[in-house]
């Protein structure tokens, strides 16, 4: 959370937003099977500060790997599921505001270990 917190101390208005499964509410502890990796395990780091989450974005598994399709075949982008539910949000979010906003996403990951052997 050391990302969303600078950057509530040095850009005015900026508005930090989670990512988590349809179905879950990490901020109030609820958790239900699902299969976006490595979001919503039933832990929360210690490090996480929800004063600091505007607002949460409910992830469809199947809209993640449609997506996650769309950016390898069509923008040579190969990511893994957890990046893919960010990209996601992110688009989702993008269609709710006008184009003169920015909108920022990490995908710290690829989909090499998702490859079928």
């Amino acid at each position: 959370m050391g990302i969303g917190k600078r950057l509530k101390e040095n850009i005015v208005n900026v508005k930090i937003i989670g990512v988590q499964p349809k179905g879950c509410d990490i901020k109030n502890g609820v958790y239900i099977p699902h299969k976006i990796q490595a979001t919503a395990v039933g832990k929360v780091g210690s490090f996480v500060d929800f004063s600091i989450i505007d607002e949460m974005i409910d992830i469809d598994f199947d809209e993640v790997q449609q997506i996650r399709k769309y950016l390898s075949e069509k923008q040579g982008l190969f990511v893994g599921i957890s990046s893919g539910a960010n990209i996601l949000a992110a688009f989702k979010k993008a269609c709710e505001l006008d184009k003169e906003k920015i909108i920022v996403t990490i995908a710290p990951d690829s989909g090499r270990s998702y490859l079928e052997n």
